[in-house]
């Protein structure tokens, strides 16, 4: 059953709407100015940040790389054709 509004239910409806918004503060936020003169350039925040993920990366890249390369290079029951050798990375091993 639909429900009918009377006259003054309507205008209390209308009138709320035309009323201009009182802000209660809860959703007050700032607004910071934009420099398009240098919006091709990072932040020094943005550039650590850029800089430790490609840092993490390239770790992560050499660590898999020679994991891979090795189990390539390397057959079942022959002997190891690559080692690691600590603080210098892989190197052919000796025959």
């Amino acid at each position: 059953m639909k429900k009918v509004l009377s006259q003054k239910e309507i205008n209390a409806i209308l009138g709320k709407a035309s009323r201009p918004h009182t802000d209660s503060g809860r959703d007050r936020r700032t607004v910071e100015l934009c420099d398009f003169r240098n919006s091709g350039q990072l932040s020094e925040q943005h550039a650590r940040t850029m800089k430790s993920l490609y840092e993490e990366f390239a770790r992560s890249l050499s660590n898999s790389l020679g994991a891979y390369v090795r189990d390539k290079v390397d057959s079942d029951g022959e002997k190891k054709l690559i080692r690691t050798v600590r603080s210098v990375g892989y190197m052919l091993a000796d025959e």
